[in-house]
Parts: C-alpha cells; sequence; structure tokens
C-alpha cells in the first residue's frame, strides 16, 4: 500500500515525523495489547487508520493514522508466535514475505495514480492509494486481523 499524503513534500520534516509515527505505532500496539487486550486494540486501532485516512488531506489525521496503522504489527506477530510456537524466525519470515508480496504492486508500478486510464494490477494500486482505498485496506485488515486472532487462543 503506497500512503500518499498531499502534503508530504510541503510540510517541513515530515518524512521524519512518519517515520516517528511508525515506530511509535509500533511499540503502541504492543503496550495497548498488554493493557487493553489484543481484540481490543486491534478493533481501535484499526479503526482509527480508517477515519485518518479518509482525512488524510489534513498533516494531523494522516499522521495519526499511519499511527494506528502500524499498531497491527505487534499484534499480528504475536499471533503467529502463538501459531509457530517452536519456530519464531519462520513465522517473522512468513509476515516478512507477507509485507514483501504487498509491495509487489506498487513494484510493478502501481503507484502512478491520478495519470491516464490504467488497468490491471496498476489500476488496483492506484486505487488502494486513494484515501477511500487506504480506509477501505483498514478495514479489511481489521476483519483479517480479528478473525486471525480469535483463531489463537489468548
Amino acid at each position: 500500500m503506497i500512503q500518499n499524503f498531499p502534503w508530504k513534500e510541503t510540510l517541513a520534516g515530515s518524512g521524519l515525523i512518519l517515520v516517528g509515527a511508525v515506530v511509535l505505532g509500533k511499540m503502541a500496539g504492543g503496550v495497548l495489547a498488554d493493557k487493553l487486550g489484543i481484540q481490543r486494540t486491534a478493533f481501535r486501532s484499526m479503526c482509527a487508520a480508517a477515519v485518518g485516512f479518509l482525512c488524510l488531506v489534513y498533516p494531523a489525521a494522516g499522521i495519526l493514522a499511519v499511527f494506528f496503522w502500524n499498531m497491527s504489527m505487534p499484534l499480528t506477530l504475536w499471533a503467529v508466535s502463538k501459531v509457530f510456537p517452536g519456530a519464531k524466525g519462520f513465522g517473522f519470515g512468513l509476515l516478512t514475505f507477507g509485507l514483501f508480496v504487498g509491495f509487489c504492486p506498487a513494484w510493478l508500478g502501481g503507484s502512478s495514480v491520478g495519470g491516464p486510464v490504467q488497468s490491471g494490477i496498476r489500476f488496483m494500486a492506484g486505487n488502494a492509494s486513494s484515501p477511500v482505498g487506504m480506509a477501505l485496506m483498514a478495514v479489511v485488515s481489521l476483519l483479517l486481523l480479528g478473525w486471525g486472532l480469535k483463531q489463537v487462543a489468548e
């Protein structure tokens, strides 16, 4: 998923701020999962990310969307470590491969949003990087993450 923020080029320090949102979101996901429970943290963070992506034209909303989106990473790591208790390295590698597969549409040229009419993978990736597309990705992630977490006993 390519995240195109209209303010990224004009807001000073936006790259560093977004990196901070990524790091702090991952940290907060683990801490809140310990305090609130993994299901509740997943639901709240993905819902907040979806709302933030819909309002990403505003820098604060976009930064918070990135923060909340990244809260899911420690939750998925926890779940995979429960599914593969004796193979934590394999579980981490499996999730890394999943990130690569998710990156492939952008790598294959799907980031050309706003250009001429596109078809196939470029069209799907371009739509996924729109505010509504990113919000829908957060909702789909919520559904998949919620289903996966229910499969793993806390």
